[in-house]
């Protein structure tokens, strides 16, 4: 079987963080790639990473020395406006509070994934709401934020993510917040995104029982990769 087509790829990232006087190295040397279809976790104790690297494999953060390339595309040195095309044009992302805006409703908080890239009216609309059905959640989206239990919340968060038909999605601990069932499926939701329409996934989480989902567990611990594979150690 042919090799999935790389879509991200970090190549030496490395992030160092000014406090004061004090230089703090965050990230140190990463290397990995994420192919179309895959479904990667980035796991490791608090502090160890996990969430700078995520920051910048999805170019919302510039790595101090090293590159990520997007669909091929090096993002080195690109202004931020430039950055900002690559983020609307490549990713969805998934919070782990689900940033959420409390007086939308769950239709209308999809939609704003839309919005930010000129998809309005009643295409807008009919798009979120199948996005808001592939999570089943279709019959939810007149309710408020305020209305809907922590995991719909989270498919909400997860259909606007993919929404605007992302190459790429990016979660950091998306059932930090979930009991175990609730959290297994919203995993397996994005597990089916990646493997129906060939998309990357990258979790950062903590939670060692969503590993069956992934095709590889990476794992970080003080700013660098120590082991990579299909099981958790």
């Amino acid at each position: 079987m042919a090799a999935a087509k790389t879509l991200l790829a970090a190549r030496g990232v490395a992030k160092t963080f000014r406090l004061g006087k004090v230089e703090v190295p965050a990230l140190g040397g990463v290397d990995m790639t994420v192919g179309a279809g895959e479904v990667v976790l980035l796991m490791g104790p608090s502090g160890s990473g996990k969430t700078t690297l995520l920051s910048i494999l999805g170019c919302i953060l510039s790595p101090s020395a090293g590159s990520v390339a997007v669909l091929g595309r090096d993002t080195a040195g690109l202004p931020e406006a430039e950055l900002a095309k690559v983020r609307l044009a490549h990713f969805g992302f998934i919070f782990q509070g689900y940033n959420l805006f409390p007086t939308l409703k769950a239709e209308e908080n999809v939609r704003v994934a839309l919005d930010l890239r000129g998809v309005q009216g009643a295409d807008a609309v009919e798009r979120s709401r199948q996005a808001l059905d592939a999570v089943g959640l279709g019959d939810k989206f007149r309710m408020l934020p305020r209305d809907l239990s922590g995991g719909q919340k989270q498919r909400v968060a997860i259909a606007r993510a993919l929404v605007a038909e992302p190459d790429i999605l990016l979660a950091d601990e998306p059932t930090a917040a979930l009991d175990s069932e609730t959290g297994k499926a919203v995993i397996a939701i994005l597990r089916e995104l990646a493997v129906t329409h060939g998309r990357s996934v990258v979790i950062v989480t903590h939670d060692p029982r969503i590993a069956a989902f992934a095709d590889r567990v990476i794992r970080i611990e003080d700013g660098r990769i120590v082991g990579q594979g299909q099981e958790v150690s």
